[in-house]
């Protein structure tokens, strides 16, 4: 779920960061009550933080398993912590 989210984010904030460039508000004839500076500031923030879930997320996959060997052969797997 978190996955999700974070991509959202990122989109928000990726459409948010384009609204602060001057040719894309005359583009869709858009008027900020704020600075463009800020609103790009805030789309990077928001991109940022879905980044952040989204990489968080996926890193809490299932954690790796190493070979138990007898011999030769391969006789079971152990999670590593």
């Amino acid at each position: 779920m978190n996955k999700v989210v974070g991509y959202l984010l990122t989109l928000a904030g990726i459409a948010v960061l384009a609204l602060g460039f001057k040719p894309v508000q005359t583009a869709l004839s858009v008027t900020l009550p704020f600075s463009n500076m800020i609103t790009m500031i805030l789309g990077l923030v928001l991109a940022l933080i879905g980044i952040f879930l989204v990489k968080k997320s996926s890193s809490s996959a299932q954690s790796p398993e190493v070979p138990i060997y007898e011999g030769k052969n391969i006789v079971g797997y152990r999670k590593v912590n």
